[in-house]
């Protein structure tokens, strides 16, 4: 906040006691999971097999709604084969 050359800032904006404790597990760093194969195919499956919302089997399986409708994609155009594995797993 910009302030005037005469204008004091108000020493509430610079207390630390009016910061907002931060909630639990903040300021961790989030890692990158790895899904194989056939744990992509059978979550595409269970979606198909369910009839449940894409969005409430993407909550079920702590993923983004929108990674999973890209798998749907892909495995509807035949592209699970070429998923690229590191081993056994599948980095995405």
């Amino acid at each position: 906040m910009k302030y005037l050359a005469m204008e004091q800032p108000s020493t509430v904006e610079g207390s630390s006691s009016a910061a907002l404790p931060l909630p639990p597990g903040a300021g961790q760093q989030r890692t990158r999971r790895s899904w194989t194969v056939e744990q992509k195919l059978a979550i595409v499956l269970e979606v198909q097999e369910s009839g449940d919302p894409v969005s409430v089997v993407a909550r079920r399986h702590d993923m983004n709604a929108n990674h999973l409708f890209i798998w749907i994609k892909q495995a509807q155009q035949g592209q699970p084969a070429n998923w690229k594995t590191n081993s056994t797993e599948l980095v995405y």
